[in-house]
């Protein structure tokens, strides 16, 4: 698995714009140099998040990692075929992909609170739209649109 992972986020990091031009340039060291640079602190994040109970949501504007406290790794291209998608996939930190809910439901996702690692304690009658709960609370809720859910026990379609 670790040599996956490398494989994985060395690819990712190898594939930065500004790596392939310093690479272009000649300047293999310094491109290098600053891929391992990348893949650490790739590696920091999913540590991180695994260490705090933190979670990848993918949906139509990309995907966010949550990590931390307040703390995010965000793409603006959606697809869990992206490295850090799969990476949180393979170290079994959960992945919710709204992408597959259908069309006329996608409007109740907004009704939803949103999942945070930092969350409002259960206020009576249940969280509402923009407070803060936690991700276990909202993924029910995502799923039963038709949401996608990954986790370390199981990664397939949990909806079906």
């Amino acid at each position: 698995m670790k040599m996956q992972l490398y494989s994985i986020l060395n690819d990712r990091a190898r594939r930065w714009w500004y790596h392939r031009h310093l690479r272009k340039a000649g300047r293999r060291e310094e491109a290098r140099r600053r891929e391992r640079t990348q893949i650490r602190d790739d590696v920091r994040r999913l540590r991180a998040a695994l260490e705090c109970g933190g979670f990848l949501i993918n949906a139509w504007g990309g995907w966010t990692l949550h990590y931390g406290e307040r703390k995010r790794l965000q793409s603006q291209r959606p697809g869990l075929d992206d490295a850090i998608p799969q990476a949180c996939l393979l170290l079994g930190i959960p992945v919710i992909d709204l992408t597959t809910i259908p069309e006329d439901r996608i409007k109740e996702v907004f009704k939803l609170p949103s999942p945070d690692l930092l969350y409002d304690p259960e206020p009576e009658g249940g969280y509402r739209s923009y407070q803060h709960a936690p991700f276990e609370y909202v993924a029910q809720r995502y799923v039963a649109l038709g949401a996608t859910l990954y986790t370390a026990e199981r990664r397939d379609d949990s909806h079906g």
